[in-house]
């Protein structure tokens, strides 16, 4: 990878890099563009995806539960149709 797509990445990653950095980066992502063309190399059109190995539907079935009412369950904070709060303000 040449330093002017480095340089065209960082742009886009809003990075600021110095030549160095410029040329370390120009190595690794070179490496990593390899690696992955290896990777397409691969025949994998026949091969069933393994995502879901040693994996099982652990749901339990939907209940039907009573709710709480949140105005009972907040009423001893409610005074003349208000919530009564701490005073957080002095």
């Amino acid at each position: 990878m040449d330093i002017k797509t480095v340089e065209h990445i960082a742009q886009l990653a809003n990075l600021e890099l110095d030549e160095k950095e410029k040329e370390k980066m120009a190595v690794e992502l070179t490496r990593i563009v390899e690696y992955i063309s290896k990777i397409n190399e691969l025949k994998t059109q026949e091969i069933d995806p393994a995502f879901h190995i040693g994996y099982e539907k652990k749901l339990r079935e939907d209940e039907e539960k009573p709710s709480f009412c949140p105005i009972s369950s907040l009423s001893s904070h409610i005074e003349d149709k208000q919530f009564k709060v701490p005073k957080v303000i002095e």
